[in-house]
C-alpha cells in the first residue's frame, strides 16, 4: 500500500527546482544570489519577502510570517494547511509515495553548473520564459578560452533590469540543460581570457558589471585588461580573485553607496590574495548616483580621458574609505571585516611537481649585475658618483647598451627612475652629458622616465607606506626596471637601522619582483663604509654593489671609484671581479673608463717602488697587505707583469 510523500520527501523535490517554482509562485521577484526577493507573498515587486534557495527558510518582513521550507511558503501562499500544502506540491512535482515499511529521506538532488561548457552542449535560447528576450549577453570565460556561461540583462517597462546567470547544468539521473542559475562559489571573474594575454605586471581595472567592464576595454583600448564579478556589489566575497595575485589592481566603483562599499571590500580581499598593489579610482563628485564608465562613454569620454582620470583620482583604500565616509556615511571597513577572507592565499606544491614545471629562465636586464625580476643596490659614500653611475645604468637598460664596459642590457627595457634629491636642472643637465655619450637611442623617450622632487605640486611618494607605494603603482604597469635613488629620502621611515622599519619597501619590492619587474636601489654608505643602516636589506637582494673610494683618489678627480660585488647570487668568477671607474666629461660629452683593480694595483706599486719606498711604506700607503705587495714587486722584478 502506497502512502502520501513525506514532508522532506515533498520539501527536496521543491529545493531541486526551487528557482524556477519561485518565479511561478512568486512572480514578481528576483534572484539575487541565494535569496529570492520579492515585495509579499502575492509576489508583487519589492524587497520585504525574502527566500533561501538553498535552505529554504523564508521571511515576509513586512508581516513577520516566515517559515522553513517550501511546504510551508507554498502553505502560506495559498492559504492551505500545511498538509494539504504538502500532499498538493508532492502531487504537482510528481514525488513517489512510501509505502509502509516506513519513510525515508529523499536527499536533495541538485542541479550544478558543468564547466567549462562541454562542446556537446546545446546552443542556449536566451529566452527567459518571464522576462522574455535579454537585451545583451555577455559570456564568462576561462584562461584558455573555453566558455563557461553567461549573464544576461533583462529590461523592465519600469526602467529597472535584472542580470541573471544561465550557466549548462548536470541534474538527476544525469540529465543536462541550460538552467537559470548561478556559478558555483568561489565565482569566475567575467575576463579571464583577457587577462591571460598580458603580462603579469600589466594593470587590471575592476568596475560593476559586465556592459560598465565592456565600456571600459572600449575607451582605454587594446591591451587594458577591464574586468568584474558576477553578482554585482553584494557578491564581492563570492567571487575567486586569485587570478589577481602578484597584480596591480585598481578599482573603479559605481558612483553610489553599494559602489562605494564594495570597493572597499574588493580591496580588502585583494590585498589578502596577493595583489602586488591595490588602488581605488575616486568617481566624479558631481556624477549622478550609479554612474559608471558606461555612462561615461555615453557622455562622450575620450580614452585620453579616461587615462588622466586613472591617473589624477587613484587613491589609498585608506584614503579612499575616508572620502566614503564624507559622501556616503559608509562604514564599510578594509581588512577581514570587510568580507570572508579568500581561501587562494597560498599556492603551495611537492617536491615533484616544482621539479616538473615548465618555469621561464629568468633573463638579463643587465648582464650580469640585474636579472629579470631580479633586486639589487648599489651604494658607496657621499659626492662618491652614486647617481651618475644609477643614471648610466639606467640610461643603458632603457636603451639596450652597455655601461662600464661589461655590463651589458641585451635589449631595450622600460625604465622609471625614482630621483629622491637632485634638482631638476642638475638631472636634465646629467642626463644630457650621458646620454650624448651614446650612439644608440631608447625605442622611444618612454623607456625612460623620471620622477624628480622640483617637477610634483607635493611632496614625494614615500615607498615606506602603502599610500606612497599606491601613488607610483599606477606608473608601475609597464615598467621592467624601477631604479629608487634613494632609500634615505624615497623610503622614509624615520628608523633607518631597525630591521622593521624595513619591511614595508621589502614587502613592496617583492610584490614589483611577482609581478615580473626589477629593482635597482640607490643607498649610502655609513661611516664604517659599508651599506648604512640594517643588514637586513641585503637578505632578498640578490646583488650588492659597493662604490669605495681608491686609496690615491684626490677631490678634484671627480667621479672616479672602485666597484666591488659584495652579493653576486647566480655569478662567480671573472664576472664578478672588482674594477675601477672614472667618469670623463669632455664638452659636456661624458663617458666611462675602467681597468681591473689588479691593473691598478700593479701600476701603483711600480709607481711607489720606483720612489724607492720599502714593502712596509708601499702598503701602508696602498692599503694592501705587506705579502701582496712582496708578491707583485717580486713579479716586477721577473718582468712577469
Amino acid at each position: 500500500m502506497n502512502a502520501t510523500p513525506s514532508f522532506a520527501d515533498a520539501n527536496a523535490a521543491a529545493l531541486a527546482q526551487y528557482p524556477h517554482l519561485l518565479e511561478s509562485w512568486l512572480p514578481g521577484g528576483r534572484l539575487e544570489g541565494r535569496e529570492y526577493v520579492c515585495g509579499d507573498l502575492t509576489g508583487a515587486p519589492g524587497e520585504s519577502c525574502k527566500v533561501n534557495v538553498e535552505t529554504g527558510l523564508w521571511s515576509d518582513f513586512a508581516t513577520g510570517d516566515s517559515g522553513n521550507d517550501p511546504v510551508s511558503l507554498y502553505a502560506a501562499i495559498h492559504g492551505m494547511k500545511p498538509g494539504e500544502a504538502r500532499r498538493e506540491l508532492a502531487e504537482a512535482l510528481k514525488v513517489p509515495g512510501k509505502g509502509n515499511s516506513g519513510t525515508s529521506k529523499t536527499k536533495r538532488q541538485e542541479w550544478a553548473a558543468i564547466l567549462p561548457i562541454p562542446a556537446d552542449a546545446s546552443t542556449p535560447s536566451f529566452e527567459h520564459y518571464r522576462h522574455g528576450k535579454p537585451s545583451a549577453t555577455w559570456e564568462y570565460r576561462d584562461h584558455d578560452g573555453n566558455a563557461l556561461g553567461h549573464a544576461c540583462r533583462f529590461d523592465s517597462p519600469d526602467g529597472g533590469k535584472d542580470v541573471l546567470p544561465l550557466t549548462y547544468c548536470r541534474g538527476p539521473e544525469g540529465r543536462k540543460e541550460w538552467r537559470w542559475q548561478g556559478f558555483p562559489e568561489p565565482r569566475p571573474l567575467y575576463g579571464l581570457d583577457a587577462l591571460a594575454q598580458v603580462k603579469a605586471d600589466a594593470g587590471t581595472l575592476l568596475v560593476e558589471g559586465e556592459k560598465t567592464a565592456d565600456a571600459a576595454t572600449r575607451l582605454r583600448g587594446p591591451g587594458k585588461v577591464c574586468m568584474t564579478w558576477p553578482g554585482g556589489c553584494k557578491a564581492v566575497g563570492k567571487v575567486d580573485l586569485s587570478p589577481l595575485a602578484g597584480r596591480p589592481v585598481s578599482i573603479w566603483p559605481d558612483a553610489d553607496k553599494p559602489g562605494f562599499d564594495a570597493a572597499l571590500a574588493l580591496a580588502g580581499l585583494l590585498k589578502s590574495v596577493g595583489a602586488s598593489s591595490v588602488a581605488i579610482i575616486v568617481p566624479p563628485a558631481e556624477a549622478a548616483q550609479g554612474w559608471d564608465l558606461a555612462d561615461a562613454e555615453a557622455e562622450g569620454w575620450t580614452a585620453d580621458k579616461v587615462t588622466a582620470w586613472l591617473r589624477d583620482n587613484s587613491t589609498t583604500p585608506e584614503r579612499f574609505q575616508e572620502i566614503a565616509q564624507e559622501r556616503f556615511s559608509t562604514e564599510t571597513m578594509l581588512g577581514p571585516e570587510a568580507a570572508p577572507t579568500s581561501k587562494h592565499t597560498l599556492h603551495i606544491v611537492n617536491v615533484a611537481d616544482l621539479l616538473t614545471m615548465e618555469l621561464p629562465e629568468r633573463g638579463y636586464v643587465l648582464y650580469p649585475v640585474i636579472k629579470e625580476q631580479g633586486t639589487a643596490m648599489l651604494y658607496a659614500p657621499r659626492g662618491l658618483g652614486k647617481t651618475w653611475a644609477a643614471l648610466s645604468v639606467a640610461y643603458a637598460v632603457a636603451s639596450g647598451q652597455s655601461v662600464f664596459g661589461s655590463w651589458k642590457a641585451p635589449v631595450p627595457r622600460r625604465v622609471l627612475y625614482l630621483d629622491g634629491e637632485m634638482p631638476a636642472s642638475t638631472m636634465k643637465e646629467r642626463l644630457a652629458s650621458i646620454i650624448a655619450g651614446y650612439d644608440g637611442e631608447p625605442p622611444d623617450a618612454d623607456y625612460l622616465r623620471i620622477l624628480t622632487p622640483d617637477l610634483q605640486p607635493d611632496f614625494m611618494p614615500n615607498i615606506a607606506t602603502q599610500e606612497g607605494q599606491a601613488d607610483l603603482a599606477p606608473f608601475l604597469e609597464d615598467v621592467d626596471l624601477v631604479v629608487v635613488d634613494n632609500i634615505a629620502t624615497l623610503g622614509r621611515n624615520g628608523r633607518e637601522n631597525e630591521t622593521e622599519g624595513w619591511l614595508p619597501v621589502q614587502e613592496w619590492a617583492l610584490r614589483l619582483r611577482r609581478a615580473g619587474k626589477s629593482v635597482l636601489f640607490i643607498h649610502h654608505a655609513g661611516k664604517g663604509g659599508n651599506q648604512r643602516g640594517t643588514s637586513a636589506r641585503e637578505d632578498i637582494l640578490d646583488t650588492v654593489i659597493a662604490m669605495r673610494r681608491p686609496g690615491d683618489y684626490r677631490a678634484e678627480e671627480g667621479a672616479r671609484f672602485e666597484v666591488h660585488l659584495e652579493k653576486s647570487r647566480g655569478f662567480c668568477g671573472p664576472e664578478a671581479k672588482p674594477f675601477e671607474a672614472a667618469l670623463r666629461l669632455d664638452n659636456d660629452v661624458a663617458g666611462w673608463t675602467t681597468r681591473q683593480i689588479e691593473d691598478v694595483e700593479l701600476d701603483r706599486v711600480k709607481a711607489l717602488k720606483a720612489e724607492g719606498l720599502t714593502v712596509r711604506d708601499i702598503a701602508e700607503e696602498t692599503g694592501l697587505s705587506r705579502s701582496k705587495v712582496g708578491r707583485i714587486i717580486k713579479g716586477l722584478e721577473r718582468g712577469q707583469q
